[in-house]
């Protein structure tokens, strides 16, 4: 579907290839990445924090915004489902902590290797990729293949 989230070509940052749900997203992934880019000691700061086995405020904070961010995300994707860019069958939810995740995949990977400008390197394809994954609604051979490999797993067969 020509309409999809990450099915068009060329580099995810083109907000004029993407469509509105995807620039959304592209947006907000962006906006994260950038913070992390402009700040690296937060992330550090942060990483030292949640070390700690009790509840701080910076603990605090943190899991407060990952939730907010997360839920934003969700409910970009779940616009997506409405208006026949993302797969009906995903989960939102689970599909935004994914992206959440890749962000915070991508500042640490900055940090272990002192490149900060590697999240801006890997960003686009990462996103690219990720929102491809949520954004493809399945054909009904590709529904009926994986109903065969579960009813399977499950031993139904």
């Amino acid at each position: 579907m020509s309409g999809s989230f990450g099915a068009k070509s060329g580099r995810i940052e083109n907000a004029e290839a993407a469509t509105p749900q995807e620039a959304g997203l592209q947006a907000l992934f962006m906006t994260r990445l950038e913070f992390g880019m402009a700040y690296p000691s937060a992330a550090r700061m942060l990483c030292h924090e949640l070390q700690q086995d009790e509840p701080t405020p910076l603990k605090t904070i943190a899991q407060s915004v990952i939730r907010d961010f997360s839920e934003q995300l969700a409910r970009k994707l779940e616009a997506g489902k409405g208006s026949g860019e993302a797969d009906l069958d995903m989960n939102a939810r689970a599909a935004g902590n994914l992206l959440g995740g890749a962000i915070q995949g991508l500042v640490m990977l900055s940090l272990v290797t002192g490149d900060v400008e590697r999240m801006r390197a890997f960003s686009p394809e990462m996103l690219k990729t990720l929102l491809r994954g949520v954004g493809q609604p399945r054909t009904d051979r590709e529904v009926l293949v994986a109903d065969g490999r579960n009813r399977e797993r499950d031993g139904h067969e």
